[in-house]
């Protein structure tokens, strides 16, 4: 879970930043070719994965990566991806 502090002083281009990634999370859980292989995917085992609690966090639930390291859950990425992720 990514917890982020959201508040009234927040900079606009922080703002615009935190919706960015919440749009890009919705539309990558939601791709006409599947999830992307290489990120991280929200978690859509509810209808919730991203809310504003009343002490004014954000918080964007995603699939839990054991250790928190990303490569050693998903492995290294193919040539494929890497020159996809590129480009």
């Amino acid at each position: 879970m990514k917890v982020v502090h959201h508040y009234r002083g927040l900079s606009a281009s922080a703002c615009r930043g935190l919706i960015n990634e919440l749009r890009i999370l919705q539309a990558l859980a939601e791709g006409q070719y599947g999830p992307a292989q290489f990120l991280l995917q929200p978690y859509l085992g509810h209808d919730k994965w991203a809310w504003l609690s009343s002490m004014g966090y954000m918080h964007i639930l995603t699939e839990y990566c054991p250790g928190g390291d990303l490569n050693a859950y998903r492995g290294q990425l193919t040539s494929p991806h890497l020159l996809l992720c590129c480009s």
